[in-house]
């Protein structure tokens, strides 16, 4: 029985930026620059910092043992509007230079590689493309493309400082993925049934029949194994950019009386409010 179509792939370009709690937070001005600093939910570590890092701390340990290694450590709470509102300008950026960005969630998005790669004369130079919008706003970016949204993000988040892009090659996707424990496809629950059952990388995972899989994992279990051989069902869907709404005026002379600059303005204030109003019936319609 076949389960799946298998369709020729589509390429993705996915972007990482590692630590994204911890850098919105600083750059809400809610952790100081160049000291040991964390985000912190359910009381464990969400993310560190480089500093803290060095002192022992590290992703998923519990505060009161990341305090007692880092004493001077300064923490946070996870602050999801924090994250996505910090994150809207970045977008934005890279929408400037490669439109037609899905936001998988904040600090992680996803482009079709087909189209940026054509316009600037290749996949890398496409990623190349992407590390200068964001290397524009001062924030540490990582880029994967491959033949899915998954296998892509996974290949972003294998790179280092040094070498900030990986590109695997068409049809590469399955063997990349194979060493990488079962633990990735972020189901917590399938991962510790299939290490009970001795399966413990993607690899492995994709080595079943498909037909097997469905009856013993359900459709949970089918979607995962599609991630595990490469063939992440999921499109990249853009988003729609925010309509921009601000209002700019200029005065030429300049004025240096009060009831002319609000006479002046009042057209502008009246465009600016006409604007949001559009905006909160679109958001109710």
């Amino acid at each position: 029985m076949m389960l799946f179509q298998l369709e020729t792939p589509v390429r993705a370009l996915v972007t990482w930026f590692p630590d994204w709690p911890l850098v919105a937070a600083r750059l809400a001005d809610a952790l100081p620059p160049d000291v040991p600093v964390a985000v912190i939910g359910q009381g464990v570590i969400a993310a560190c910092s480089t500093e803290a890092r060095a002192e022992g701390v590290v992703r998923g340990l519990r505060l009161r043992e990341a305090q007692t290694r880092c004493p001077e450590l300064v923490v946070c709470a996870v602050d999801p509007v924090r994250d996505a509102r910090e994150f809207e300008p970045v977008v934005s950026s890279l929408e400037e230079r490669t439109p037609g960005v899905e936001v998988l969630r904040p600090g992680l998005c996803a482009i079709r590689a087909k189209g940026a790669a054509r316009y600037y004369g290749g996949e890398e130079a496409a990623a190349g493309a992407v590390l200068e919008s964001a290397d524009r706003l001062g924030v540490e970016a990582r880029v994967g493309i491959a033949d899915s949204v998954f296998a892509a993000e996974q290949a972003a988040r294998s790179t280092s400082e040094l070498s900030a892009v990986l590109v695997l090659p068409t049809g590469s996707s399955r063997d990349f993925l194979a060493p990488f424990p079962v633990e990735v496809l972020g189901q917590p629950k399938l991962a510790s049934l299939l290490k009970r059952l001795g399966i413990l990388t993607l690899g492995n995972f994709a080595n079943l029949h498909a037909a097997d899989v469905r009856a013993r994992f359900g459709a949970a279990g089918i979607t995962a194994h599609a991630l595990a051989s490469g063939q992440d069902p999921r499109k990249v869907l853009p988003r729609t950019p925010p309509r921009k709404l601000d209002q700019r005026v200029e005065f030429e002379p300049g004025l240096d009386r009060v009831d002319q600059l609000a006479f002046q303005l009042r057209a502008t204030a009246d465009a600016f409010v006409a604007g949001c109003r559009r905006k909160a019936w679109s958001a109710r319609s």
